[in-house]
């Protein structure tokens, strides 16, 4: 997927749980990070089916889910809600 154009979707309101911003902490990474990967498209770990389906959504204006495994090694996933208006990045086993 091309990158280079800017997000391919809205994010609207992004909120994390706090087991998910305690894996960020841990592992260093800003949460930025994924949220770029995600609104372009490179939705990390998730299989071609889901990929199939996000870039559906992505057209339709549906769920987008990014699967991401962060340095702690904790699993942790970004939904976009299918309205756009919010983001949540939770830990794997929140959602």
């Amino acid at each position: 997927m091309d990158t280079t154009n800017g997000p391919l979707f809205k994010m609207g309101i992004v909120v994390a749980t706090a087991e998910a911003a305690l894996a960020l902490a841990k592992s260093r990474t800003q949460p930025e990070e994924l949220l770029d990967q995600h609104a372009s498209g490179m939705f990390g770990e998730v299989n071609e089916q889901q990929r199939r389906a996000n870039l559906d959504a992505i057209r339709d204006g549906g769920r987008i889910v990014s699967i991401f495994t962060v340095a702690s090694g904790d699993r942790l996933h970004v939904v976009t809600e299918s309205n756009w208006s919010s983001t949540t990045i939770l830990l794997e086993g929140e959602a």
